[in-house]
Order: C-alpha cells, then structure tokens, then sequence
C-alpha cells in the first residue's frame, strides 16, 4: 500500500456517450477468501477512449471513490458493477503514483 504522506489524490471527471465505455480496465478489490485487500487499479488505458482523450487516469493509478463511493473495500465485481452502473459522467478519486501524475 502507498503510503500517506505520498499520495497525491486527484479528481478525474471522465464523460462518455451513452452505452460506451469509459475506456480504462481495472484490477484488484477485496476477495472474500482473503485475509488482505488488494487496492482496485488501472491496468490498461484504451487508446481514443473517453479515459485516453481526457489524459488524466494512468496505469497503475489507485480508484479511491466513484461517484462519491469509497472503493476501499470492495470486491472487483463490485468495483466493475458501480463504474457500469454510472451514467455518461463519471467522478473518481485517484491516487497516482508518484511520477506519473504528470
């Protein structure tokens, strides 16, 4: 896990046209069998899409929030779940590491 002191949060507004995707994978969540939780992050960026265009979500970025909702704790389907649930504007808190906030 990053540490406090180096995080750096942002706020990434990513827009879409309805029924699209947001244009970013993600990895990690908590398993229920496990005894720690993996924290959810970017994995892969599609070229073109609503994630690349906007410039701001990395790979390896940590989803801290979407939409307001703390991911800290959820499983990975819980995690895809709730960025699909979204309409064609999403909110997320995201953690990047450091030197690849530029």
């Amino acid at each position: 896990k990053l540490p406090r002191s180096l995080q750096y949060p942002k706020t990434v507004i990513l827009h879409r046209r309805d029924g699209t995707s947001w244009g970013f994978s993600i990895v990690g969540g908590s398993d229920p069998g496990a005894d720690r939780t993996e924290p959810v992050h970017v994995l892969f960026v599609v070229p073109e899409s609503p994630a690349a265009k906007d410039g701001k979500l990395k790979c390896g970025d940590r989803l801290l929030a979407v939409d307001g909702q703390s991911l800290e704790t959820v499983t990975h389907s819980t995690a895809v779940t709730m960025l699909k649930q979204t309409s064609t504007r999403v909110v997320m808190e995201v953690v990047s590491w450091m030197g690849t906030e530029l």
